[in-house]
């Protein structure tokens, strides 16, 4: 039932109909505060409707955002693999689910960070393996460092215990998601049909350059340590990172 309400909810929502959309708006916001969501929103991802895939993969992200700490402990390992089961089906349904997928992404960084160290070890391992076997789709290798880039940064969301936990786990992974970036940017400079990974590729790194930048963990490799295996990816991170600064700042100064 509650599955039903929600696709005519979705269906009005993308409606010509203003009062309909706002009635449709306002049931799906308060629906993604109940328990019903977490099943209905992978449930959604199942559909053979893109618009419907990605609205449960971005209603799956954003509870697992919000609600994650309700689920039982004993749980969020399994919840995380079955968030990647689904991952995995929508990226082999092909460029109309790429939306829904990279949402996905999203939503399986966030709840493997926050299931713990072993979890987020084991999406890392998917990336990389995905990433891997991945060398002639630019579709897969843009999920594999969306998935790379969103566990480096989702453990800045995460308590300072799983933080720790996490961190101490992926640190040893930094020189190996490093050379995933900098082997995908040396091949989008040589074959112009992969330079749309470029953005993807230099976020995974600066996400993982980043992953430990408080040290709360007191375990992040040296920056002598990384330039000696990587200074060529790091100068183009310095360039990427100070090309969004300057890019944030003249939108700021844009009236």
């Amino acid at each position: 039932m509650a599955a039903a309400q929600v696709h005519a909810a979705i269906a009005a929502l993308y409606g010509a109909d203003p009062v309909a959309q706002k009635n449709a708006n306002d049931f799906l916001v308060a629906f993604a505060l109940t328990n019903d969501a977490w099943e209905v929103s992978i449930a959604l991802t199942r559909s053979d409707d893109p618009s419907v895939q990605y609205f449960g993969a971005n209603m799956l992200h954003g509870k697992v955002k919000s609600d994650f700490a309700s689920l039982p402990a004993t749980h969020r390992a399994s919840f995380a693999t079955a968030v990647a089961a689904r991952l995995d089906d929508l990226a082999s349904r092909g460029p109309a689910s790429a939306l829904a997928a990279r949402r996905m992404c999203l939503a399986l960084a966030c709840a493997s960070t926050r299931a713990g160290a072993e979890a987020a070890t084991a999406t890392t391992n998917r990336a990389m393996a995905l990433a891997s076997c991945a060398s002639a789709d630019a579709s897969k290798m843009t999920l594999a460092l969306e998935i790379a880039a969103a566990i480096a940064e989702e453990t800045r969301e995460l308590d300072r215990a799983t933080r720790v936990e996490c961190v101490c786990a992926l640190v040893p992974r930094i020189v190996e998601v490093l050379g995933l970036s900098e082997r995908i940017l040396d091949a989008a400079a040589r074959d112009a049909s992969l330079a749309g990974l470029r953005g993807a590729a230099l976020r995974a790194a600066l996400a993982w350059l980043r992953l430990d930048e408080d040290n709360v963990g007191g375990c992040a490799l040296s920056p002598g340590q990384l330039s000696r295996c990587r200074a060529g990816l790091l100068r183009r991170v310095h360039i990427y990172a100070g090309s969004r600064a300057t890019a944030s700042r003249a939108a700021r100064a844009d009236p």
